[in-house]
């Protein structure tokens, strides 16, 4: 169980001011974003080696994935550049409910 992060990565309180938290499929996504964005300048930074940065997000995603065994529900998982921005990547994951996950960095 983690607290709930909003879109700037802040703590998410509910009406009464309470701490949300998150369990499960959502606190694994909540970890890949946190995760991903906190090594954002170490996975970008070092150049823009396509096949070189999906290995190393697909790393750090199966291990996030295990640690919170959600490794089994994973059918697919992506990572393109983004249509929008030639800097930028689209990281997607497909589980085997059909649910997709995507986060830009």
């Amino acid at each position: 169980m983690d607290y709930a992060l909003n879109k700037e990565l802040d703590i998410f309180t509910n009406e009464w001011g309470k701490f949300v938290t998150v369990e499960g499929q959502a606190e694994f996504e909540q970890s890949v974003i946190v995760d991903l964005h906190d090594r954002q300048s170490e996975l970008i930074g070092s150049g823009f080696d396509l096949p070189d940065l999906r290995q190393k997000i697909k790393l750090i995603i199966s291990r996030l994935a295990k640690e919170y065994a959600v490794i089994d529900a994973i059918s697919e998982l992506s990572i393109r550049r983004s249509a929008s921005a030639d800097d930028t990547l689209r990281v997607s994951i497909v589980y085997d409910t059909g649910d997709e996950f995507t986060e830009t960095i």
